[in-house]
């Protein structure tokens, strides 16, 4: 393990951000920390892309 967490999958619902990890764990956190993605449209939540090597995540403009 080389200790850097990369995303696989992400997930959203109403009060959690749910990543799932390319070694299978699972992170949610809570949507309030997070007020860019409480704003966003359904379809900008299902059009987010990952950055920084599957470090990051960035919404769809749309």
């Amino acid at each position: 393990m080389n200790g850097t967490l990369k995303g696989k999958v992400v997930h959203f619902d109403d009060r959690h951000l749910h990543v799932e990890l390319e070694d299978g764990r699972v992170i949610s956190t809570p949507m309030d920390w997070y007020p860019e993605l409480q704003a966003a449209t359904l379809k900008q939540l299902s059009q987010y892309e990952f950055i920084c090597r599957k470090t990051g995540i960035e919404l769809g403009r749309s």
